[in-house]
């Protein structure tokens, strides 16, 4: 209730009857694998003004299906070294992510291996994502990166978006500024327009692309 300001890490790990949670306003961090393998949560209510969603804190929660980012979060995950905070959610097929005004990132391996995902929308306040953040994927077909919100940079991170096999429609707002190696390695985007500003399109980061039929990029 009121005055909780964080959970701690592994706080509710393997509690496997866990169906639902509501994270109260004032609460400001979850935790490191605080809600790990709870296979049976469903329901995860998150409130306007959590900022932080650590590395692991719902990865591989299968029963979860759909999940809404608040506006005032700054990173879904961290450094990646317990997971991503949603990787192997295996049910999860709806991921609404608010858009701030504060620069925030997704974290490495955010949702890694969410194989039931179908579209996702970065908003422009959003400056990274991270390694692995959707790799394998399987069922995304869609992902948008919104345009920069005050002048944050953006850029896709290192395998970001390998092996999800059903991207099609990929669309890139004004702020990207890089890609990195392999991000969209063996997937199956069809058309691509590369916005003004990027300076850096990384090794191999589309190999494999074999629907790929048109690319645009600009002169500068």
């Amino acid at each position: 209730g009121a005055g909780l300001e964080s959970i701690g890490r592994e706080a509710f790990n393997n509690c496997t009857s866990l169906t639902a949670i509501d994270i109260p306003v004032g609460t400001k961090t979850i935790g490191q694998n605080a809600f790990l393998e709870c296979t049976r949560l469903a329901t995860v209510n998150l409130s306007e003004g959590l900022t932080s969603i650590k590395s692991g804190a719902f990865k591989s929660c299968n029963m979860l299906k759909s999940i809404t980012i608040p506006s005032t979060v700054t990173s879904i995950g961290d450094d990646g070294y317990y997971g991503g905070a949603f990787e192997d959610c295996s049910g999860l097929t709806t991921v609404t992510i608010k858009a701030g005004n504060t620069q925030a990132e997704i974290g490495d391996y955010a949702f890694k291996n969410c194989k039931s995902l179908t579209s996702v929308t970065v908003p422009g306040n959003y400056k990274n994502i991270g390694r692995e953040a959707f790799e394998g994927c399987e069922s995304l077909k869609s992902f948008t990166y919104a345009a920069s919100v005050n002048n944050i940079e953006h850029y896709i991170g290192y395998e970001s978006f390998k092996d999800c096999k059903s991207l099609s429609t990929v669309s890139l707002g004004k702020g990207l500024i890089g890609i990195s190696n392999y991000a969209f390695k063996s997937t199956n985007i069809l058309k691509l327009t590369i916005p003004e500003g990027v300076t850096d399109i990384g090794g191999e980061a589309f190999k494999d692309c074999k629907a790929l039929t048109s690319v645009s990029i600009p002169s500068t």
